[in-house]
């Protein structure tokens, strides 16, 4: 049972890893870095703003060649500007096979 202090359905691990995504139909693909990750959704620090709504095809790479890339769609839930970058939080709405 969640308690008052966090209602959140899965529980936040922090994250230190790389990120790559991109603008459903469009071909440039922009680097971030991943803050925390969940069964449902992730933060990550970003160059460039994105607009809440925006729809983007991710790819989280961890550190460890052992562990594979989670390849997923998202959707931009809060953009909050950070030491000169944009913290984006966003949730997963599709997780892509990796054979892919």
């Amino acid at each position: 049972m969640l308690n008052n202090n966090e209602r959140r359905n899965f529980p936040r691990m922090s994250a230190k890893c790389d990120i790559t995504y991109k603008k459903n139909n469009e071909s440039e693909t922009l680097k971030g870095d991943v803050i925390e990750l969940s069964a449902s959704g992730l933060s990550f620090q970003a160059k460039q703003p994105l607009s809440i709504g925006t729809t983007l095809d991710i790819s989280v790479i961890p550190e460890t060649k052992i562990t594979p890339a989670l390849n997923a769609i998202i959707e931009v839930k809060r953009v909050t500007p950070e030491n000169n970058q944009y913290k984006i939080a966003a949730e997963i709405k599709k997780i892509k096979n990796n054979s892919t």
